[in-house]
C-alpha cells in the first residue's frame, strides 16, 4: 500500500487487475515522530493515521485489511531507548490495556471495523519482533477483542507438535476459548505447504480446535518471487484452501505492491533503490509477479478443478473450468526448476470432447528475471499445438527452459 497523503498514488487499474483481497499494515519502520505507542501517544497517533490511510485504500477495493498491532505498539526503534517496555513487562499490563483501549476507540471513531482483521503480534518466535518471555506473549495473544476478527498466532515457524511456541499456544487458546477467527503463520523459511498441510490438520485434531480460515499472511522468500514461484504457491494454497499474502523482502515497504509493481526513471531504467517511505515518482510498471496475479485473479474463471502436484513436488498447477465456449485454464509453476513436465487432463468427455480425438492447446509464458525490479511485459503467446489423445485423457508437455518462467495452458470447453 502506498504511504502517501494522496491515496490514489498507485492507479486503480493495478489494484483491480490483481483482484486485491487483502492489505496488511500498521505503520512499521516509520521513524520519529511515528515510532508507535511505546514511544508516546503522539508517536502512536502518527502511526495510526498512516495505518488508517492504508486501511481506507484497501477497503476502496472491498478487500480485507490486516492490522498489525505490534507495529502500532512500536518495536522498530526499541534500541534507541534504554527503558523500552514490552506489553506485560514485570506483570504490568496497564500501558498495553490503555493501548488497546485507545486503538479500539480510534478504530470505531474512524469506521474501521468493516473488513478488519487484528493480527495479535507478528512473529513472536523471531528475535526481531518479541523480546519478552513466551508466557508473556501467550497472555497477550489470548486477549479478547469481541467486536474484531482476530488472527494468530502469526508465528514464523510452521505448525508442529514438537515446537513449544505452537503447543503452548494450542493449549492456551483451547483452554481459554480464545481461538482466533483466522489461523495465521508465515512461509518464508523454506518448506512446502503440501507437506505442512497434513501436519496442520493433525495439530487441529490433536487439540480439538475447529477449522477456521487459514491465512499464510506472509509467504515466499525473495528467490521464490518469480513467476515460477508465485504460480507454485498459488496451486498449493488453492488445493489447501488457504489464504495468502506475499511478504516483502525488498524496498520500498509502502509502495509497489510487495514488488508486484516496479518504477522506472526518466530514462526508462528500473529503480532499484528507494530513499524513503514516500516517493513522488509514479512511473509504475508491472513487474513479473503482477501478471501472474492478474491471470489468477481476473482471467481464471469458473469452477476450480481437482489437481495434483508432480511426483517430485517441483511442479504444480492451478486449473479452472468455465462455462462452455470459454477456455479451460491451467496456471503452472516449477518453483525455480527447469525441465519438461506433463499435464495429464482426465475427463475430456465432461467438457464436450469425444473419448478419443484431438484438442487445440494454447500456451502462454510468464517471463521473469533474477531482478524483482525489472519491468516485464504481458504473458507471451507461444502459439498452439494440436494434441492427439485417447481413453478420455490428454497429456500435454510443457518445457520449462528458465527457472523464473511460469506457463499457462488453455483449451476451449466445448460443452
Amino acid at each position: 500500500m502506498p504511504l502517501n497523503y494522496d491515496p490514489n498514488q498507485i492507479p486503480d487499474t493495478y489494484y483491480e487487475g490483481i483482484n486485491l483481497q487483502y492489505g496488511r499494515a500498521g505503520g512499521g519502520q516509520l521513524p520519529t515522530p511515528c515510532r508507535g505507542w511505546a514511544f508516546g501517544e503522539s508517536e502512536y497517533n502518527c502511526r495510526f493515521q498512516n495505518t488508517l490511510l492504508n486501511y481506507e485504500q484497501t477497503r476502496k477495493f472491498n478487500a480485507s485489511f490486516i492490522l498489525l498491532a505490534h507495529d502500532l505498539w512500536g518495536i522498530d526503534f526499541r534500541d534507541e531507548v534504554s527503558d523500552y517496555v514490552w506489553p506485560g513487562d514485570n506483570g504490568n499490563w496497564t500501558s498495553y490495556d490503555a493501548f488497546l483501549d485507545q486503538l479500539m476507540s480510534d478504530i470505531e471513531l474512524n469506521g474501521m471495523t468493516a473488513g478488519l482483521v487484528w493480527d495479535i503480534w507478528n512473529e513472536p518466535d523471531g528475535s526481531g519482533f518479541w523480546g519478552a518471555s513466551q508466557q508473556q506473549w501467550l497472555d497477550l495473544s489470548t486477549s479478547s477483542l469481541d467486536s474484531i476478527q482476530i488472527s494468530g498466532p502469526t508465528l514464523a515457524s510452521y505448525p508442529s507438535l514438537t515446537n513449544t511456541w505452537w503447543t503452548n499456544w494450542f493449549s492456551q487458546v483451547r483452554g481459554n476459548n480464545t481461538i482466533p477467527d483466522q489461523y495465521a503463520w508465515h512461509f518464508e523459511g523454506g518448506g512446502d505447504p503440501a507437506i505442512v498441510g497434513p501436519i496442520w490438520d493433525n495439530c487441529l485434531a490433536t487439540y480439538g480446535l475447529p477449522p477456521q480460515i487459514t491465512n499464510i499472511n506472509e509467504y515466499a522468500e525473495l528467490w521464490e518471487m518469480t513467476p515460477s514461484g508465485y504460480a507454485w504457491y498459488i496451486a498449493r494454497f488453492e488445493r489447501l484452501r488457504w489464504h495468502g499474502l506475499l511478504g516483502i523482502w525488498n524496498e520500498p515497504l509502502y509502495d509497489n505492491f510487495a514488488n508486484l509493481l516496479t518504477k522506472v526513471n526518466s530514462s526508462g531504467e528500473p529503480i532499484t533503490s528507494y530513499c524513503c517511505a514516500t516517493d513522488s515518482n509514479t512511473n509504475y510498471r508491472q513487474a513479473a509477479g503482477w501478471w501472474i496475479y492478474n491471470y489468477y485473479g481476473q482471467i481464471q474463471v469458473g469452477d476450480v478443478a481437482n489437481t495434483t502436484q508432480s511426483s517430485d513436488g517441483n511442479w504444480d498447477v492451478y486449473a479452472t473450468v468455465p462455462a462452455a465456449g470459454d477456455n479451460i485454464r491451467m496456471l503452472t509453476g516449477s518453483h525455480g526448476n527447469t525441465g519438461v513436465y506433463y499435464l495429464q487432463v482426465s475427463g475430456m468427455t465432461s467438457v464436450g470432447y469425444p473419448v478419443n480425438g484431438s484438442v487445440k492447446v494454447y500456451f502462454y509464458r510468464f517471463n521473469g528475471t533474477s531482478s524483482i525490479f525489472d519491468p516485464i511485459g504481458a504473458p507471451e503467446n507461444l502459439g498452439f499445438a494440436t494434441v492427439e489423445y485417447s481413453d478420455n485423457q490428454v497429456t500435454i508437455g510443457v518445457g520449462v527452459e528458465d527457472p523464473h518462467y511460469a506457463y499457462a495452458v488453455e483449451f476451449e470447453r466445448l460443452g
